[in-house]
């Protein structure tokens, strides 16, 4: 008997609980296990100028994390696809931002 191929699209719904929080976050850092990706964001305050002049060097600017979401190592490639596209297309009505190269 042949194997029914069935395609499934995910709605996100934000009706259905539990609902995740909106937060903001100006800092991500990712890293990797064998099995998953780990995205961290944090929030991290705009450093005073006073706080950069006192400065010799770097600085370790300690910073919340508001979320942190792990994924599946397959889940990943789509990811990374769908944010390039998204991506290129914020880039086709807006241009590029001040900080980009």
């Amino acid at each position: 008997m042949a194997e029914k191929v069935v395609k499934v699209e995910v709605v996100p719904d934000p009706s259905i609980t539990p609902f995740a929080k909106r937060v903001y976050s100006n800092h991500a850092e990712i890293s990797n296990t064998p099995n998953e990706f780990i995205i961290r964001f944090c929030d991290a305050p705009i450093l005073t100028k006073t706080e950069i002049g006192r400065s010799q060097g770097t600085i370790k600017h300690h910073a919340p994390i508001v979320a942190e979401v792990v994924l599946p190592i397959n889940l990943f490639p789509n990811l990374i696809a769908a944010m390039q596209e998204n991506y290129n297309k914020y880039l086709k009505h807006y241009g590029r931002t001040k900080n980009e190269k």
